[in-house]
């Protein structure tokens, strides 16, 4: 037996007192029991992380499956076979359900995991099963009310629209009700729906009087017998509702109740009571006070509207004053801002659309004519029919002539000038223009021509004046033109050229003719160029935007480059002298004067020999003829003195009075040109202007029954003397004269604004100033004292002691005007003395001219004084005369200065 080596310990105990271990055994273990305890604790850990691991798989797997499974749900809520059907839900639920337990069982990684994804994932489809059932059962009884309420309201539809289904409606609805709920509703939930239908039946019944009959059913809901079933809540809705449909329908006829009053006609009866009651209250209180405002009106609007423009202004001053005088100051101020309105409203309506403002306030025959004309045509529509030669034709064209002539005379009643009449409303005459541009666009030269025909057919003797009016509603100008020329080979031109059609051809035939070398706007810039003089004066006097005869400016340019261009296609003519041929084939057809032009077409008519008498008529009216038309001033904002504003106006009308086209191109009107450039023409009492017509050849001073002398127009030229209205040349022996020349109205007026225009104002301390040359005082109107007469404070017997503060101005102006007309009638005895017949033969022009040198000129008589001036005045070289005539004077500082007077002058002599 080996020998078991022996050693001796060297530590203590103590030393070995911190080595220990976990293992004891007993003497009666061994190693494998004694590690037991520590296995089994390693183990359960074990199993209880692999069931952990197992029931998240498992819950995981559920939850993709419950995702998975809402879809299900989903989609057998909302298809319209599973959402009412349990069966086929159920099954379809089912058979998804086992597709989606084997799905995920198959993706489990043990029994365990599936075992329990299957426990779980059946338990889920129950209860969605239970859900589905629920939601399909609340689906069941929502299909079978809606299903009901479609029979029932088709079943009151049929009641409320046939007198047979009506009397068994309640019993239908009825059997309709117990068929549909009596396996559903308990029977005191039943017979509550069957109580209800009476109710209901009612309820349709005013649903209906209120949508067909809404103020015969407001009136019956307030009747306890009407309805009778319906609760207090049911019937004030019906009352609002019919409120609703009515409040509109109020609204509408309070409009035409005021606008009927405001147009001076007998408005129908407005309830009132009703209003108060359906619209709000602010409204409703809006409305009474209108109504107690407008009601006793309407003769005095038809009044203002209506009456003649000679007679308005009295009218309706005693009109606002009946109000004052019958009613409280208030209303009284009220009365007379609500005619103002009424004023301001004729005002506008004769300025903006005077053949609309007509037919809105006339009662008279013209409504009766007007519903004779739309009987005849058939309809109210259009600006009138195109021409044909049917009986049915000619009688509306009479009856439109007819009407034409009622409207001419009612527009001359309310005080519109017949230069300015109209025969169309402003939409009337832009629809015939949209016709004929329509017509253009198709190139339908026959429908445009006969369009055009049609208005001498429907308006006669008014043509004319309708077609300025269309002009101003954009008529295009190949119409304008072909219808300013009549007849003549530019306005047959013009027709032709007035589609798109030709003026394409002609544009695409320069293009291919010039090589596209000469442009469109290179022929209109040639036509420019030729017309350069022409428009110069025709914008200058007779603006071309204006409702004249002339087509404006730029649009002529445009349609007479067409012209060029036919020219140059018909003609063979190069560019250059088709575009002067075709300006001056226009122009050829007027006569240009400074401030007017004559054409010598007129209506179709040539008048070309006419043209010098329609000059010399103008000339004698407006040299000898001016204050018998007695034209009255013009307003002022500062001057009330009627006297002083009539002799500004006098003085006005001589120096700046000028004769210009009438709008509608018939005639000329004489008129003032104001200080901003804008030209008024002048009236007299009854609203009448100073105009005529190119065809009037009767010798009668427009706005008078007085005849006027055209033999007054004689001067040396004893040949160009003119009878019959000036169409007609006589030769006459010298005649004399209608006054002396220094009494002619219009001179002697100038002569006062020249010499001492604040005295003619009627600043009476203006009578006596201070001479600007120096030397004696100068009195009136442009006398200078003598020695004798400063001596004896005395003129021709006047003592101008006399004159003081306090005379009078007409006495002052008495006075003064008596020195004037002695003082050139001196000077007319010193001319005749001087130069004999040489000055009793010249015209009255240039008579007139020599007295106003004689009176104003120091030692005028002396033949180094104006020498030159003199003798173009005796040869009539008028060069000469503009040339020589100006004044000066030197002032008091010996400095030269010319004198005012020359302006007028050479306005009022040498411009004529």
């Amino acid at each position: 037996m080996p020998k078991i080596p022996t050693f001796a310990a060297e530590g203590s105990i103590t030393q070995l007192q911190g080595t220990t271990t976990n293992i004891q055994m007993g003497l009666n273990n061994n190693l494998a029991s004694a590690l037991a305890p520590i296995t089994k604790t390693i183990v359960e850990q074990k199993v209880k992380e692999n069931a952990l691991q197992n029931q998240a798989e498992a819950l995981k797997l559920e939850n993709d499956f419950i995702t998975d499974m809402q879809s299900v749900s989903q989609t057998i809520n909302t298809d319209e076979r599973y959402a009412t059907n349990k069966e086929a839900a159920n099954i379809y639920l089912k058979d998804k359900s086992n597709q989606l337990i084997k799905k995920y069982r198959a993706l489990a990684t043990n029994g365990n995991v599936q075992d329990k994804f299957s426990n779980y994932a059946l338990a889920e489809t129950q209860k969605t099963i239970f859900k589905t059932d629920t939601i399909i059962s609340k689906n069941i009884l929502t299909n079978l009310n809606n299903e009901y309420l479609k029979q029932k309201e088709k079943t009151i539809i049929d009641g409320m629209t046939s007198d047979i289904d009506r009397l068994t409606l309640q019993t239908t609805l009825e059997k309709l009700t117990i068929d549909t709920f009596s396996s559903q509703l308990s029977p005191p939930e039943l017979q509550t729906m069957l109580n209800g239908i009476p109710v209901e039946i009612q309820l349709y019944d005013g649903l209906k009087d209120v949508q067909q009959k809404p103020r015969k059913t407001y009136y019956a809901l307030k009747d306890k017998n009407y309805l009778p079933n319906l609760s207090y809540e049911q019937r004030l809705k019906l009352e609002e509702k019919a409120k609703t449909i009515i409040r509109p329908q109020i609204k509408t006829e309070w409009e035409n109740y005021t606008a009927m009053i405001m147009v001076g006609k007998e408005p129908p009866v407005f309830d009132m009571e009703l209003a108060k009651e359906i619209m709000t209250e602010p409204v409703a209180n809006q409305m009474l006070q209108e109504e107690s405002l407008l009601k006793d009106t309407v003769i005095n609007n038809n009044l203002i509207l209506t009456s003649s423009n000679e007679d308005l202004n009295e009218l309706y001053e005693n009109i606002i004053a009946e109000g004052y005088e019958s009613n409280t100051e208030l209303r009284g101020q009220a009365l007379e801002k609500h005619y103002q309105t009424i004023l301001k409203k004729r005002i506008d309506g004769i300025s903006k659309d005077p053949i609309n403002y007509i037919l809105q306030t006339n009662n008279s025959d013209i409504a009766d004519l007007i519903s004779e004309l739309q009987e005849l045509k058939g309809t109210s529509d259009g600006a009138g029919p195109v021409f044909d030669s049917s009986a049915e034709a000619l009688a509306i064209s009479e009856k439109n002539i007819e009407l034409a002539s009622a409207l001419a005379t009612e527009q001359t009643k309310l005080g519109i000038p017949e230069s300015q009449h109209r025969f169309m409303t402003n939409e009337q005459a832009t629809g015939f223009v949209n016709s004929y541009i329509a017509l253009a666009e198709k190139s339908d030269q026959k429908g445009m021509q006969d369009l055009m025909l049609s208005l001498g057919n429907d308006y006669g003797l008014f043509e004319s004046k309708v077609i300025a009016q269309l002009k101003t509603s954009g008529l295009p100008e190949g119409a304008e033109i072909a219808l300013s020329l009549g007849n003549s080979e530019l306005a047959i031109e013009a027709l032709s050229l007035d589609t798109k059609e030709e003026k394409d051809k002609l544009k695409s035939f320069l293009k291919r003719e010039t090589d596209n070398e000469t442009k469109f706007d290179d022929i209109s810039i040639m036509i420019s160029e030729e017309m350069k003089d022409f428009e110069a004066i025709l914008r200058k006097n007779v603006p071309l935007d204006s409702s004249g005869t002339l087509p404006e400016m730029e649009k002529l340019i445009d349609f007479l480059s067409y012209a060029a261009i036919n020219r140059m296609y018909g003609k063979g003519m190069n560019a250059e002298d088709a575009a002067e041929s075709a300006a001056n084939t226009f122009m050829q057809n007027f006569e240009i004067e400074d401030t007017y032009f004559i054409p010598k077409i007129y209506n179709g008519e040539d008048i070309s020999s006419s043209v010098d008498g329609i000059i010399d008529k103008a000339n004698v009216l407006k040299d000898y003829y001016l204050p018998e038309f007695s034209a009255v001033a013009f307003k002022s904002a500062t001057e009330r003195d009627e006297v002083l504003l009539t002799n500004k106006m006098k003085s006005q009308m001589q120096t700046n009075g000028q004769w210009r086209n009438t709008p509608d191109g018939e005639g000329l009107v004489f008129g003032i040109v104001l200080a901003n450039g804008s030209f008024a023409p002048v009236i007299n009492e009854k609203g009448e202007e100073l105009a005529f017509k190119f065809n009037d050849t009767t010798y009668t001073i427009p706005g008078t029954s007085e005849n006027f002398d055209m033999n007054l127009k004689y001067n040396e030229d004893v040949e160009n003397v003119y009878a019959m209205g000036g169409a007609i040349k006589v030769d006459l022996e010298p005649v004399a004269v209608k006054d002396k020349t220094f009494d002619v109205e219009s001179f002697s007026t100038y002569m006062k604004t020249v010499e001492n225009d604040k005295l003619l104002d009627g600043n009476i301390s203006s009578f006596r100033h201070k001479s600007k040359e120096g030397g004696l005082d100068t009195i009136g109107f442009g006398h200078k004292l003598t020695k004798e007469e400063n001596k004896t404070n005395t003129v021709y017997g006047y003592d101008l002691s006399e004159i003081k503060a306090s005379t009078s101005k007409e006495r002052v102006l008495e006075i003064s005007n008596d020195i004037l007309r002695q003082d050139l009638e001196k000077a007319e005895k010193i001319l005749t003395k001087n130069y004999g017949n040489k000055f009793i033969n010249l015209d009255l022009r240039r008579k007139q001219m020599l007295i106003d040198m004689q009176f104003n000129v120091i030692d005028f008589n002396k033949p180094n004084v104006f020498p030159l001036f003199k003798k173009a005045l005796f040869s009539g070289n008028e060069k000469v005369m503009r040339k020589e005539y100006k004044r000066v004077f030197t002032d008091k500082n010996g400095k030269v200065k010319p004198l005012v007077r020359n302006k007028f002058f050479k306005k009022y002599f040498l411009d004529k």
